[in-house]
């Protein structure tokens, strides 16, 4: 496999490093691959990307090949992103439906040990999803 150049770039702006890999053998133009810093922050995410890059099964050469999974791991990240982060309103929203309910159920006295788990698992959520926001 023979390179020409590799580039990470960072911007002072931005979240996101560019990786750029160009070839001696052929020129499939700028496709940068990109991350998104908050990502690195979620606990899963680099099993995820090791289990997802040794299902994929590419044919080709070298280069090819890493293309290739770049591209097919681009688009599993992307549903990844979305099921992670994009609905984090609604789940926001949810949850505190939930917090609200029980809270309703404890002033009541019919709130009982399992909701008080309950509620103490959805205000840990709570707080994670709201990190998430203002991260992203």
């Amino acid at each position: 496999m023979i390179y020409e150049q590799t580039i990470c770039t960072t911007e002072e702006v931005s979240d996101h490093c560019v990786i750029i890999v160009k070839s001696l053998v052929k020129d499939w133009g700028p496709k940068p691959f990109r991350t998104i810093d908050v990502w690195l922050m979620v606990r899963g995410l680099e099993d995820l990307v090791k289990d997802r890059w040794s299902t994929y099964a590419v044919q080709g050469n070298e280069v090819s090949k890493l293309k290739d999974k770049l591209k097919m791991l681009k688009a599993d990240l992307k549903v990844w992103n979305y099921e992670v982060f994009g609905h984090l309103n609604t789940n926001k929203e949810r949850m505190l439906k939930e917090i609200e309910d029980l809270d309703c159920q404890d002033a009541n006295g019919s709130l009982d040990d399992r909701g008080r788990s309950k509620r103490m698992e959805l205000c840990g959520g709570l707080s994670v999803t709201n990190k998430k926001l203002t991260i992203s």
